[in-house]
């Protein structure tokens, strides 16, 4: 298989993340042969409640359903993304 990579990314509606997050890990102007060396993520920080396990959940969801020919029909995995995508979690304290 051949190495894909994600160079911009837009996600809305997992978890938390009611508004669209737009992502970008590319900053130069791309070429024919970009260098993608040299550009991974280093961390995710923000407050409580931001999006930040939204986000990588989500890139793990597009990666499973662009490895994975099945991913969609297993029964478990539709229960499981039913109850985090375009339900915000409410927290009480």
């Amino acid at each position: 298989m051949k190495n894909i990579y994600l160079i911009n990314y837009s996600v809305k509606g997992i978890k938390s993340l009611d508004e669209d997050v737009k992502l970008s890990f590319y900053k130069k102007t791309i070429s024919k042969d970009p260098d993608m060396h040299g550009y991974n993520i280093k961390g995710i920080y923000g407050m409580n409640g931001s999006g930040k396990s939204g986000i990588v959940t989500s890139v793990k969801i597009l990666k499973n359903i662009l490895t994975d020919p099945g991913y969609l029909n297993n029964p478990i995995i539709q229960k499981n993304l039913d109850s985090i995508i375009n339900k915000k979690q409410e927290n009480y304290l």
